[in-house]
């Protein structure tokens, strides 16, 4: 905790997932007060004080409103491996909009309006290989459609009087957790290659800058609305595989041809072969630790490499 920071109280939903863990870990090493709720009345490690709510059946805590400055909303069905069937899009649709609807309806019914913080993804936006920003409209798809009503839903607290930003989050790179360790599963069994035609864009982000740029949202009074959690260098899916094959010192020639991919995963496919060409943040005061790939990928896969260490 430096001498500036004044401990704040933060109430972390989700805090089991990737986002989640990484966050209140940072969160609580800056001298924060970590609640962290959960649908079992298993402490979760990384927290101060576990709160038992199930949004599925419960109202928010309205007990918890008085006392905190930040909800922080990762709560969401994960997108991937399983299949997109009509079934799984409705715990992916409920699992984000509910959950919303539950912390928003709190803070409309309460006198204090803490910071809300919510994830949302690069999903938001339309397929294409352009690059796109804030600015630009909502694409027409599945996830697209989800996003919307997710961000709708966190930024009617807006007229509640609490400050919103919603979180457009690429894919995040993550030593142990997330989708970082399937992508590189092909690639250190010397099998991987580019996926589909290659040339789609991967928007990414380090661990490290996405939790960064959420303690920059929680922290800056004057940020609101949509937030890129990106770096600055997207790349085409066969330039990132080549990049960490090469650091890795595998081999990266085995192409998945598209009608595989979208054979085995249906609709899930578009994970991988979309084209999400995302601008970074501009106009804010934070520093990327890992603004490259290269970088990045140093840093995650490297032997005996941490960025920390080596500078």
């Amino acid at each position: 905790m430096t001498l500036e920071h004044t401990p704040k109280r933060i109430v972390i939903v989700g805090a089991r997932g990737l986002l989640g863990q990484a966050v209140a870990t940072a969160l609580r090493a800056r001298g924060d007060i970590v609640i962290a709720t959960s649908r079992t009345a298993a402490e979760l490690p990384n927290s101060d004080q576990t709160i038992v709510w199930n949004p599925h059946e419960e109202s928010f805590p309205p007990d918890l409103l008085p006392d905190i400055d930040t909800i922080c909303n990762f709560a969401g069905e994960p997108l991937a491996p399983k299949r997109w069937t009509v079934d799984q899009k409705r715990k992916i649709r409920a699992s984000r909009i509910l959950t919303t609807h539950k912390i928003t309806d709190a803070l409309r019914a309460g006198s204090h309006h803490p910071v809300l913080v919510n994830a949302s993804a690069i999903g938001y936006y339309p397929v294409t290989d352009a690059v796109v920003d804030t600015d630009s409209p909502a694409g027409t798809d599945f996830l697209a459609d989800v996003c919307v009503e997710w961000e709708r839903t966190a930024r009617a607290a807006e007229s509640y009087g609490s400050r919103v930003v919603v979180l457009r989050t690429g894919i995040v790179l993550d030593r142990e957790a997330g989708v970082f360790p399937l992508m590189m599963l092909p690639i250190k069994l010397g099998v991987g290659g580019r996926l589909g035609s290659g040339k789609q864009w991967v928007s990414w982000i380090h661990i490290d800058d996405a939790v960064g740029l959420i303690l920059y949202a929680i922290d800056t009074q004057s940020l609101s609305g949509p937030l890129n959690l990106v770096a600055p260098e997207p790349k085409q899916q066969e330039e990132f595989t080549r990049a960490a094959a090469h650091i890795l010192h595998r081999p990266s020639f085995f192409p998945t041809p598209s009608v595989f991919i979208t054979t085995v995963l249906g609709e899930t496919s578009t994970l991988l072969l979309d084209s999400h060409r995302i601008a970074a943040p501009k106009g804010i005061r934070y520093r990327f630790r890992f603004p490259t790939l290269e970088g990045a990928l140093t840093d995650l896969l490297a032997p005996g490499h941490r960025e920390d260490v080596a500078s």
